[in-house]
């Protein structure tokens, strides 16, 4: 036997004991909680990354396709004023068909139609070119018609501002009235 074999039995000894066992309890459990907790808190740091990265990429697109509209409306401007101050007629009804070509074309959806200009102009466009171009015939047509450019240089249409409702600043119905874009598909 040995001499705490001997000793008499002490409260406090115990006490001390059984807090030091729930102490390591404790600490497994959080130690288990802090694992679960912190796999659950990387997962969603990856999502909010992710989240972050989508929304950065949406910001840029807009902003591309809302300066790319600002540059063709105020490019459009200045072919419909110069066109419809030509001495020429035939240059400046150039001109205007270039304008015409540019805002039924190379303009997003939500800005030509803030512009309130007409969608069946646009739309019958886009019927026309939208065939020729899956059949590869824009050159043919260049050649035959001379309105080939429009098709060659025809561009598949983005959808802008993401239907927020936002509007492009700087640009009113007014800006364009006088002119209303014109297409009509060759004979």
């Amino acid at each position: 036997m040995s001499a705490d074999d001997n000793k008499p039995f002490d409260p406090f000894e115990l006490a001390a004991a059984i807090l030091l066992g729930i102490g390591a309890i404790g600490t497994a459990v959080a130690g288990h909680q802090s694992g679960l907790w912190g796999g659950q808190s990387v997962e969603a740091y990856g999502e909010a990354a992710a989240l972050t990265t989508k929304a950065s990429s949406t910001y840029n697109d807009e902003l591309t396709t809302y300066m790319q509209d600002t540059q063709v409306d105020i490019r459009a401007k200045e072919l419909i004023w110069e066109g419809s101050e030509s001495e020429d007629d035939a240059a400046g009804e150039r001109q205007l068909g270039m304008a015409s070509w540019m805002l039924i074309t190379q303009t997003s959806d939500a800005a030509y139609k803030f512009l309130g200009l007409p969608e069946a102009k646009r739309k019958a466009y886009w019927e026309w070119v939208t065939p020729l171009q899956k059949q590869g015939l824009c050159k043919e047509i260049w050649a035959r018609t001379g309105r080939g450019a429009i098709a060659l240089q025809a561009r598949p249409r983005h959808g802008a501002y993401r239907g927020r409702g936002d509007q492009p600043a700087g640009r009113g119905r007014r800006e364009h009235q006088g002119h209303e874009p014109h297409w009509s598909p060759p004979p």
